[in-house]
């Protein structure tokens, strides 16, 4: 019941202007650690693009995240401000000072806040679902369900399949299909995920994002 309380929280957040980014970053963190077990990186930028996606969107594409933006903001959280200690690789944790602002920063985001009626939720999940839906209806990918053991792509179609052009920046390119992997695995559809894990293998030159 808890976690399903934070949950219905995150349709809540409409203003958050007067947060930093790294105030922003350490309550995405916090708010990811209460409902999942086990995440990766890509699962932290997702959440940080999901719950503030005008903090955490790019510049030029607005519509997908900038890892960059996260990155940045973690490194600051550990080495300046002391708000949490790992990496990527292993994880990252809250120190108890980190956990002490997020739990402050939660309060403030939703202080004084009226309850909308259970209809007018937007299900913190849509966009994953959309992104979702939006990668099973690529005619790539419904090649591929045909027959995975042949499948094969080129870059015009692996580039159309993550909304991206022939002319988008390689390190474009290879954040949105982070993104598109990490949404995969947050939704356990796992026949997405080995779909696009696929394609990455197919696309390693192009996914490099150097």
């Amino acid at each position: 019941m808890e976690k399903e309380n934070k949950s219905r929280k995150v349709s809540q957040i409409k203003d958050y202007s007067k947060f930093n980014i790294d105030e922003l970053f350490i309550y995405a963190l916090y708010h990811l650690i209460q409902r999942k077990k086990n995440w990766s990186i890509e699962d932290l930028i997702a959440e940080c693009f999901q719950l503030f996606p005008k903090k955490f969107g790019m510049h030029l594409y607005p519509q997908w995240p900038d890892s960059r933006r996260v990155e940045k903001s973690w490194r600051r959280c550990r080495s300046d401000k002391k708000w949490l200690i790992g990496k990527p690789g292993s994880g990252f944790k809250l120190t108890p000072i980190g956990e002490k602002i997020a739990r402050e920063i939660e309060r403030k985001l939703f202080q004084h806040k009226k309850v909308a009626k259970k209809e007018s939720y937007r299900r913190p999940r849509d966009r994953e679902d959309a992104l979702i839906k939006h990668i099973r209806q690529n005619p790539v990918f419904k090649r591929y369900q045909e027959n995975p053991k042949e499948f094969t792509l080129n870059e015009m179609e692996f580039r159309f399949l993550l909304n991206t052009t022939m002319e988008t920046p390689p390190e474009v390119v290879k954040e949105n299909f982070q993104y598109c992997l990490g949404i995969a695995k947050t939704v356990e559809d796992r026949e997405v995920e080995t779909f696009l894990i696929r394609c990455g293998e197919f696309m390693k030159e192009v996914i490099k994002g150097e």
